[in-house]
């Protein structure tokens, strides 16, 4: 409970407020507008899966010791599904990575096409099944590293990711100049 002085100068009581600093200031706000502000804060407003905010305040900021599973992901192709199909197809194939994704970890939407991905305790061979059986993402992941050492691990997946993604559109390139050789030489010989 808090006073609360009206442009009139009266006092008043508010309930259920929350004491802020805001510029320097301490400032009472609504427990409901608190909520909210944290929700915003943490979450991908499009998605509603964590933020890279989140990430950051809970793993970069708090180099706790333990163990950690962590994947970045990547997904294919989002440019050509916006260009041909629109943003809304876009966001949807977003949406249903990220909920893949999520069934064995916390999903963090880093920005744009990109994951974060904190895996499950004991789920991480489920996880890298999960990401083999697939092509619409481009993944690279470590298991079981300390904490402290997040941001050299997310250095290195982040390389590893884009090495992941470049053989995966070498290989993509192949098999499409393989796919057209063949129609080439079957028109021919018809």
């Amino acid at each position: 409970m808090a006073l609360d002085i009206d442009k009139r100068g009266f006092k008043s009581i508010i309930i259920f407020a929350r004491l802020i600093k805001f510029k320097g200031k301490k400032v009472f706000i609504r427990k409901s507008t608190y909520k909210e502000l944290v929700r915003l804060s943490y979450y991908d407003l499009s998605t509603g899966f964590f933020n890279r905010n989140w990430f950051e305040k809970n793993f970069i900021e708090k180099a706790e010791t333990g163990k950690l599973s962590m994947a970045i992901v990547d997904i294919n192709f989002l440019k050509q599904i916006n260009d041909l199909q629109g943003h809304t197809k876009g966001d949807e194939k977003i949406k249903e990575v990220g909920t893949k994704l999520g069934q064995f970890s916390k999903v963090v939407r880093w920005g744009g096409d990109e994951f974060y991905c904190i895996i499950n305790p004991g789920q991480e061979n489920d996880f890298i099944s999960m990401c083999k059986n697939q092509n619409e993402f481009s993944y690279a992941i470590e298991c079981d590293f300390n904490r402290k050492d997040i941001k050299n691990v997310v250095e290195v997946l982040d390389k590893k990711m884009y090495d992941c993604k470049t053989e995966q559109k070498t290989k993509w390139i192949q098999n499409l100049e393989s796919y057209a050789i063949c129609k080439l030489i079957n028109t021919l010989c018809t």
